[in-house]
């Protein structure tokens, strides 16, 4: 294995790349992008490099760990959503990952009355990307197939509570319910993280 600083063999740097021999030793050289997981065949089988990556890999994540994964992901991007909106006054994006009774009941402007407060007291969401999440409730998928996150970020002092829900369309969860609020820290609660 060697580490590659520059172009090599007609193919562009992305990320950090690395090449590695085939399997067994023989042939050419393969590059593989560590930090944006992709890669990139130089010279040599596609069936080497998918050869290196199982042999590099971790192994695949259990279920729960998906779903675990996957409630994060969609809160965090929910919350981001709602941020950008809050700073570009345009509901339309949040609108548009939401799903089809959602977005009769609550056109962009609706939304954007209903988020009025978080705007004028210039709340920012953006501590979802940073930190992890308390759940208050595990996510859980009701019989109906609605997925229900219900949690809260810690800001300083204070908790950014959200209750979110979705419901699949097309193979993707659409926002089909949102609840964001600020509340302050219980007294107890600061005291135990501080303390």
């Amino acid at each position: 294995m060697k580490d590659l600083s520059s172009h090599q063999g007609g193919a562009a740097a992305v990320g950090r790349l690395v090449a590695v021999r085939k399997p067994g030793g023989t042939g050419g050289w393969h590059l593989a992008a560590l930090a944006t997981g992709v890669m990139i065949a130089a010279g040599g089988s596609a069936a080497a490099v998918i050869a290196w990556h199982e042999q590099t890999q971790k192994p695949i994540p259990s279920q729960a760990s998906h779903a675990q994964g996957q409630a994060l992901f969609l809160a965090r991007s929910t919350l981001l959503a709602l941020q950008h909106a809050n700073v570009t006054q345009d509901y339309r994006v949040l609108w548009q990952l939401s799903a089809p009774a959602f977005q009769n009941s609550n056109p962009p402007q609706r939304l954007s009355d209903i988020f009025a407060e978080f705007r004028q007291r210039r709340l920012d969401l953006s501590v979802a990307a940073l930190s992890e999440p308390h759940w208050l409730e595990a996510p859980t998928t009701g019989a109906d197939g609605h997925l229900a996150l219900k949690g809260y970020f810690r800001i300083g002092g204070r908790r950014l509570h959200f209750d979110l829900v979705f419901v699949p369309v097309d193979r993707l969860w659409k926002l089909s319910g949102i609840s964001v609020f600020v509340r302050e820290e219980p007294m107890h609660a600061a005291l135990a993280r501080d303390g």
